[in-house]
């Protein structure tokens, strides 16, 4: 995923360019139209529902709250949405490339 979302490395290089990774790149910080844009094919299926897993808060019957990997199942426009927003925005509260490095 993060070879999608950001510019290829070279071989010598051993991370990416700090501009891209921390979402001053104009040409990489378009996470969502490139995750769009890698599915598209997908997306033109009708009918098609996968299930995956998924991180999420859940309210233990004590009250507390914790992270839990949930099974869901939904179109594949759906998953790519939710894929798309985890991107953008996820759990962790920074983008994917920055909790990735």
């Amino acid at each position: 995923m993060i070879d999608l979302l950001l510019f290829r490395k070279s071989d010598a290089q051993r991370y990416h360019p700090k501009p891209c990774i921390y979402s001053r790149c104009e040409k990489c910080s378009i996470y969502g139209s490139t995750v769009r844009k890698h599915y598209a094919d997908l997306e033109k299926v009708q009918g098609l529902h996968r299930s995956w897993h998924h991180w999420e808060p859940v309210v233990e019957t004590n009250g507390r709250k914790k992270k839990s990997l949930v099974t869901k199942k939904a179109s594949v426009s759906e998953i790519i949405a939710e894929l798309v927003h985890d991107v953008q925005s996820p759990v962790q509260g920074t983008t994917f490339p920055k909790h990735y490095f």
